[in-house]
This record gives C-alpha cells, structure tokens and sequence, in this order.
C-alpha cells in the first residue's frame, strides 16, 4: 500500500486518520507542525530516504502553515512528489484557491467524513 504522511496538529484528527489509513494497510507516519513536516519530507537538514506518497495537510498549522509547507514540497527536487490533499477548517473559495496555488493536488474542508477521505 502507501507511505502517507499526515501533517495534522490536533491530536484526535490526526489519531483518527492514523488509525483508519493504518487499518488499510497504508504505511502512515504524523507531523504535529510545518516544521516536523519539513523534516518527515526530508526538506530540512538531513534528507529523508524517500519521500511519502501521500501528504495530507492541515493548513492551520502552529509555525509554518501547509501552505507553506505545500510551497516548499513543491519546489524541492524530489526523486517524486507526492500528491497532496490539503485538510483545513478555512471554508471560502479564496483559500481553497490559494491551497491549489501553493501545489495541493485536492482540497477537502472540516468536518470530513473519515470515510471519504480514506
């Protein structure tokens, strides 16, 4: 299955998806912040293996924000980039374009069905 990481700072949502994509068979590993994700991305000072497949993104994160974060993935020279799919609270059409803007590939709004994203 898929190498995912999940960049999410309140711990239930985070814990929640862990569990369901972990359930499936997905290799799934968590960032609490734009920082640790940066790192997890293998975007700080020392280089991750590989990077994940899948990042699903908070927007709203303490420090760096996802977009952010987004914005720095996608300017990295990666073997691959993995698709993102932005998870924010921030309901208006602007954010939703600015989410695209900064390189998500998929934009999904809180609350979410768990079984939706999965």
């Amino acid at each position: 299955m898929a190498s995912i990481l999940i960049v999410e700072d309140e711990a239930p949502i985070a814990g929640l998806l862990s569990d369901h994509l972990t359930r499936r068979g997905h290799a799934v590993t968590v960032a609490a912040d734009g920082e640790e994700a940066l790192v997890q991305l293998g975007l700080g000072a020392d280089p991750a293996p590989s990077p994940p497949e899948l990042v699903v993104l908070d927007v709203m994160l303490p420090g760096r924000t996802g977009l952010d974060v987004c914005s720095a993935l996608r300017r990295a020279p990666l073997p691959r980039q993995p698709v993102v799919l932005m998870l924010t609270a921030k309901r208006n059409e602007e954010d939703a374009v600015a989410g695209f803007e900064a390189g998500a590939d998929d934009y999904v709004r809180k609350p979410f069905g768990v079984a939706e994203l999965v």
